[in-house]
């Protein structure tokens, strides 16, 4: 967290990490992020952050919005309307990502580089 930034509000979250279903059955990974937030950076109420963004300097964040990429530019960043996004489990996403060893939990764990 930069300096002069702030998470404002009531039930803003940030999420370092995620998780990713097999296509069937019970197998899962784990995905995880860093999280880097700028100065003079204001987030809004209610809003998410998800592992593996950036947020530059000089960034207004709007209340309820969804932050799952990076805001690499100053400016204002609002969420959008929902919107249907078509997900096809057959590809295995596991491919973009690091897999890293030594984590003693039931599922694979992958890092998401920002």
């Amino acid at each position: 967290m930069g300096k002069y930034s702030i998470l404002a509000g009531h039930n803003s979250q940030l999420w370092t990490h995620s998780y990713t279903h097999d296509k069937e059955g019970p197998g899962r990974y784990r995905v995880d992020g860093e999280i880097v937030i700028g100065d003079n950076v204001y987030i809004g109420s209610m809003s998410v952050i998800t592992g593996g963004v950036k947020i530059a300097d000089k960034v207004a964040v709007g209340a309820n919005s969804s932050v799952s990429k990076s805001l690499l530019e100053a400016g204002t960043y609002v969420s959008q309307p929902l919107r249907f996004i078509p997900y096809d489990p057959s590809v295995d996403a596991r491919e973009k990502y690091h897999k890293i060893e030594g984590f003693s939990v039931c599922e694979d764990v992958y890092e998401k580089k920002i």
